[in-house]
């Protein structure tokens, strides 16, 4: 792997994977969930991880003591140690191989003068089988001690696959990611915004959606003009460009203009403009 290639893995996998291996890492590893403690039935399981746990702030610094958390890279994890039993459809991992391919045709692509665009990565990360993404939530000071065991509850009691979150702030926030396995299947990434909606939280606030090939290659917000780093969003209020979706019905595609007929192509499962 190149000096290129090595920096942005570093950045990527510290920011996506967390844990000891090299595809296997992070708490999407199949070898990891397929070697957790099945002696103790699931619903015992659960109720020894799902417990609220010690989560507080020590100045600007998060703590959990939880027993299903655990700190890597400045990030807290959490991981549900059946889902890849339960649902291994949605339990696979970017592969280091396919995410150095990736980034390697997206480099040659950028050397050709080819204009970067948000449909020239997604394409590139389609082609290499490139397709972990996250829910982005801010969290505030004053409600992490609330809204983080929620959401780590959440992923140990299997409702979600993985999350994290950042053990001190970012700005005036805690930032948080809530995983899926692919962002091309729809319907997994809306039950997964639908799910944190049902915790209780961002009920009626839009949330987005960034893929983790944009942070593979080391694409943050204001990183290029005109590029958007997030491909999907869900949620709030009425808008300019759609009206209010308090209950999240509706997966809206970033960068596709609304038809406002059946099988419109920025609206999941339909569209939301009928």
């Amino acid at each position: 792997v190149s000096g290129i290639d090595r920096r942005s893995l570093s950045s990527a996998l510290a920011g996506a994977f967390a844990g000891t291996s090299r595809a296997d890492r992070f708490a999407h590893s199949n070898s990891s969930f397929l070697n957790a403690d099945t002696t103790d039935s699931n619903s015992n399981k659960r109720q020894k991880l799902s417990g609220q746990g010690e989560c507080y702030l020590m100045g600007s610094t998060l703590v959990d003591k939880n027993p299903g958390a655990y700190c890597s890279g400045g990030w807290i994890w959490c991981k549900c140690p059946e889902f890849a039993i339960t649902r291994p459809d949605k339990s696979r991992v970017d592969r280091e191989e396919d995410i150095v391919a990736f980034q390697q045709e997206y480099r040659a692509c950028v050397q050709r003068g080819e204009r970067v665009s948000q449909k020239l990565i997604l394409d590139l990360a389609k082609k290499h089988n490139v397709v972990y993404g996250k829910w982005l939530l801010r969290v505030a000071p004053d409600s992490v001690e609330e809204i983080w065991p929620k959401i780590r509850n959440a992923v140990l009691e299997g409702k979600l696959a993985s999350a994290k979150i950042a053990d001190t702030l970012e700005g005036d926030v805690f930032m948080v990611c809530v995983y899926t396995n692919d962002y091309t299947n729809k319907k997994e990434v809306l039950r997964v915004r639908q799910a944190i909606h049902e915790l209780g939280i961002y009920t009626r606030t839009a949330l987005y959606y960034k893929p983790d090939c944009i942070t593979y290659l080391d694409l943050y917000a204001g990183a290029k003009k005109g590029l958007r780093m997030t491909i999907y969003s869900c949620g709030g209020g009425a808008t300019k460009t759609k009206p209010e979706d308090y209950d999240c019905t509706t997966l809206m595609s970033a960068e596709i203009k609304c038809t406002g007929t059946e099988g419109c192509p920025r609206c999941y499962p339909k569209c939301i403009g009928l």
